[in-house]
């Protein structure tokens, strides 16, 4: 699976949003579904984490804030669970790569 985080952005996708500006949250294809899917449990098997993040990849995948959506998930370093369409790991390397370029 490709990493979105170095992804073009898709058709319908917006702008990052300005600092503060929370309002694509609403629109995101993942308001749709709870938490458990795009925050894993403790202690979650391997095979169960990668089938969820998967799924959840899958919806982000479709989503039309995917970008706004990225772009506060690595701006605010969080640190946990799906977010425009990259896991925790994914995310630790693009801060990675973008304090290489910086």
């Amino acid at each position: 699976m490709p990493d979105t985080a170095m992804r073009a952005p898709t058709a319908g996708s917006t702008n990052p949003p300005e600092a503060g500006d929370n309002s694509w949250r609403s629109r995101g294809a993942c308001s749709f579904y709870g938490p458990a899917l795009f925050f894993g449990r403790d202690h979650e098997r391997a095979g169960d984490r990668i089938r969820r993040e998967q799924h959840a990849k899958s919806i982000c995948g479709t989503c039309p804030v995917l970008v706004p959506c990225l772009e506060f998930a690595l701006n605010a370093g969080e640190g946990f669970g799906i977010w425009g369409g990259t896991t925790e790991r994914e995310r630790r390397s693009a801060y990675s790569q973008r304090e290489r370029f910086a």
